[in-house]
């Protein structure tokens, strides 16, 4: 479980802008300030290089720097992978004065060569309310995808197929420096990003009206807009939708706004394509007005089972020995009082092994094509089948029913992890899946909050199982997670079947646990997700030994109660689930933090891979036989560290990210130390009380690095020895020196140290990987020396994105001494960090 909005790195200026952040670089003349009487002069040279792989835009707002326009296809600048490429874009009459101010510089290309699986990833400053937006194209101009976050300061695509790609970097809105790393190994989407590849509805939006607006006056409201409310009412997430291009136009013609979207893909023809990139942009749009307080897209999800159902004599009960529930069942086996809401297909009400478990529920399938049934949402959860092919039904929420209290000692069938409790089915998934929407429905119910069907459960759910997921973040849905986290619901879900990193949401969300799975050899299972979402691990299974449940079969035209197995992390959450309702049994009083703080501390779960936490197993295993001995004892909650974000990944440009450390509990943590595995990556404390706890600051140095992907970890330790040490895995890329680096025009400048005036100033572009500079007249004194690009022509070289430099180096100043003449004055520069933050 998170603790807060997925984390985006907070950049911090490099430490020798403290002498010239403030300072306006303009040209003091032939005089130095700081130099001796007399009239001698004297030449002062070097070279600059640069500190790793990269490339400089080729047509910035910079007067002084060379001018090749890369604003088409035909244009594209072409460059060579890995690197990182600093550039700036404009909207007309944005930015800072300049080449490119009225005109506009609206879009740069480039075109790269990628290796399968490769990633783009952009980074730019939103200070000044920039919004920059990312397209990719294959090499005949058809696009690929895009990323057009709202309120985010990156944006990031993963190619599947190797090939030749165009790249397009987008001014959406404003005017912004920015860094695209093109060539990482690793998919690291920041949350707020939006995905025309993501699984979204077409032509549907989830927008939340800010409190206390009156939607018959509003601006914004549905009517005025000429969209169609689907479902939903003011105070809770509204299902709206639009039909064609010309309700688009309509939408922008009355918010006053402007289509803009990609420079290739700018038809307002009723394509597929068209339509998914119009609800990407109304998103946007609708997502800045101030009487909105959130748009999202609709994803769809999708239950996260891999089905196989091999002869019933053939199950074997090693997922329950593999998490100790037969010794947990010496103890207890549940509490009638423990009420468990499993949002999926529904149930088959009539399965004989479910029988006395079951209670009320709901159908929130919105959608009457998708449900099966015949109609929208109802008050009748049971499964009708997901697929109108006979026999190819999955009964999905059966199967995850059975797993955490299929009716046990009954002479029938299989035994569930729990014997005692309730199970309140409750149906999203239908044919082709579900929707973020009426997932947000059911688990409101499941809560007991207002929800489309009018009505509530006699008691809300104590523990909600998730077995579905799919791509893409949703504002409604994090803020709904959120709240459910501090009423104390437990919330578990499958971390999803992608076999990668890639975050499947709910699972990925704040306040939710994310369930890897293992095979019977406590193994990650190679379909499973992994990540740095991820809280725990459960049971499975692999292609040999399946998860054996409650089912049903469709084949004959009637549905039949049936048994069958299934692999997935659809089986492995109601694993999770059926312990923390024995838990639930023994402890009425657990919340979703307490059982976030067992975990963190190791007392309900076997510890796997590396010690501590890590991306596959989260921090473990899960074990019941532990879980209830713990529950079954006197013992308090523990005291738990907490490290926010739980890792790290520095791409290839990237230096410094910040840490907070935590603690949760009442007991004295003692005194926090912390510690790096490698001696590539360095800590420091920036904010901390007497404890050591607050805020920390990761650096990574890649001098003497050889190009490749680094590991490392930092370990928070308490003095206190029962207090568990919470570990933070650092991923990071290096990129080594290309010395075919041309352009990216440098400004450089002698400073006099004592007035931090500018005494001297000449400029030059990377030829060949380097630029050669002389300062051929130099009056004798003592000066700095420092260089850096311009991309906004704003006269300040102290900008996020741009590429600077000094002598000796950025973190060792070294002044120098002009007696005679001066030469090998060499030192590199580097892009320097941009905040991640958006400014009101």
């Amino acid at each position: 479980m998170k603790n807060e909005k997925p984390h985006q790195s907070h950049g911090m200026l490099q430490r020798f802008f403290i002498l010239i952040l403030l300072i306006i670089l303009t040209s003091c003349g032939g005089g130095g300030g700081s130099s001796d009487s007399g009239s001698s002069s004297y030449s002062v040279s070097g070279t600059i290089s640069a500190t790793s792989a990269i490339a400089f835009d080729s047509d910035t707002n910079d007067p002084d720097a060379e001018y090749s326009s890369n604003n088409t296809t035909d244009t594209a600048q072409v460059l060579a992978v890995p690197v990182t490429v600093g550039g700036y874009v404009n909207q007309p009459a944005s930015g800072s004065t300049g080449r490119s101010y009225n005109s506009g510089d609206i879009s740069d290309f480039y075109l790269v060569t990628l290796a399968a699986e490769q990633v783009i990833s952009l980074e730019f400053s939103t200070a000044s309310r920039a919004d920059l937006d990312l397209f990719v194209y294959y090499s005949n101009g058809e696009l690929y995808d895009s990323s057009e976050g709202l309120f985010s300061s990156t944006e990031t695509i993963q190619v599947t197929d190797a090939g030749d790609y165009y790249i397009e970097v987008l001014a959406y809105s404003g005017a912004a420096n920015y860094q695209l790393s093109i060539g990482q190994s690793v998919y690291n989407p920041g949350a707020e990003e939006l995905h025309l590849s993501d699984d979204f509805v077409p032509g549907e939006l989830i927008v939340n009206y800010a409190t206390g607006i009156n939607l018959a006056s509003a601006v914004s409201s549905p009517a005025k807009l000429g969209l169609e409310t689907k479902a939903g009412a003011a105070g809770r997430p509204m299902r709206l939708s639009f039909n064609s291009s010309s309700d688009r136009g309509q939408i922008f013609e009355q918010l006053g706004a402007t289509r803009k979207a990609a420079s290739i893909a700018r038809s307002v023809s009723d394509t597929p394509v068209q339509k998914r990139l119009d609800t990407l942009a109304l998103v946007k749009v609708l997502g800045q007005r101030s009487d909105i307080a959130s748009a999202d897209l609709n994803y769809r999800r999708y239950h996260s089972a891999i089905p196989n159902d091999p002869a019933y004599s053939d199950y074997q009960a090693w997922n329950y020995e593999l998490i100790g529930i037969p010794e947990a069942w010496d103890t207890t086996t549940g509490s009638d009082d423990v009420i468990v809401a499993v949002i999926d297909t529904g149930a088959l009400l009539d399965h004989p092994d479910l029988d006395g478990r079951l209670i009320s529920g709901y159908d929130f399938i919105s959608d009457s094509s998708s449900s099966n049934d015949g109609d929208g949402i109802d008050s009748d959860p049971s499964d009708p089948g997901d697929s109108t092919v006979a026999g190819e039904s999955s009964f999905h929420g059966t199967q995850v029913s059975g797993i955490i209290g299929a009716t046990t000692n009954n002479a029938t069938g299989v035994a569930g992890i729990t014997w005692s409790g309730k199970i309140m089915p409750l149906r999203t998934l239908g044919i082709d899946g579900g929707t973020s929407y009426d997932i947000i429905q059911a688990v409101r119910y499941a809560a007991g909050l207002s929800n489309d069907s009018g009505t509530l459960p006699d008691t809300p759910a104590d523990i909600i199982n998730l077995s579905l997921g799919g791509t893409g973040y949703s504002e409604s849905e994090q803020d709904l997670y959120t709240q459910l986290q501090n009423s104390g619901i437990i919330v578990i879900a499958s971390a999803g079947n992608y076999g990668s990193s890639i975050q499947s949401y709910p699972a990925a969300y704040d306040g939710v646990f994310s369930v890897s799975a293992v095979d019977a050899d406590g193994n990650l299972a190679s379909y499973s997700s992994y990540g740095s979402s991820i809280d725990v691990a459960a049971p499975g299974g692999d292609d040999l030994d399946y998860v054996y449940s409650t089912n049903g079969d469709d084949s004959k035209g009637s549905i039949e109660p049936d048994y069958a197995g299934m692999q997935g992390t659809s089986v492995s959450a109601p694993h999770v689930t059926g312990v923390a309702a024995l838990i639930k049994a023994l402890r009425p009083e657990l919340t979703s933090n307490d059982f976030d703080s067992l975990l963190r501390n190791g007392l309900i779960t076997t510890d796997l891979g590396n010690s501590g936490r890590d991306d596959d197993y989260g921090y473990g295993l899960i074990d019941a036989a532990s879980a209830v001995a713990w529950a079954a004892g006197t013992e308090t909650l523990p005291t738990t560290l907490i490290s926010d974000p739980g890792s790290l990944l520095f791409g290839i440009s990237g230096t410094s990210s910040t840490i907070e450390v935590s603690a949760s509990g009442t007991d004295d943590v003692g005194t926090i130390s912390v510690s790096s595995s490698e001696d590539w990556l360095s800590i420091s404390a920036t904010s901390i009380d007497s404890d050591g706890l607050g805020t920390y600051r990761a650096t990574v140095d890649r001098t003497d690095l050889a190009s490749g992907s680094y590991s490392a970890t930092l370990t928070f330790a308490s003095s206190q020895s029962d207090i568990a040490d919470v570990t933070v895995n650092v991923s990071m890329l290096v990129a080594t020196t290309d010395t075919s680096i041309d352009g990216g025009y440098h400004h450089i400048y002698l400073l006099d140290p004592a007035s931090e005036e500018v005494a001297y100033e000449t400029g030059g572009a990377f030829a060949n990987g380097e630029i050669s500079y002389n300062f051929p007249s130099v009056a004798s004194g003592t000066y700095l020396i420092y260089a850096g690009t311009d991309f906004d022509n704003d006269d300040s070289m102290s900008d996020e994105g741009e590429s600077i430099g000094a002598y000796l180096s950025t973190s060792q100043l070294q002044t120098v001494r002009v007696t005679e003449d001066v030469e090998d004055l060499d030192f590199s520069v580097q892009f320097s960090e941009i905040w991640h933050r958006w400014e009101e």
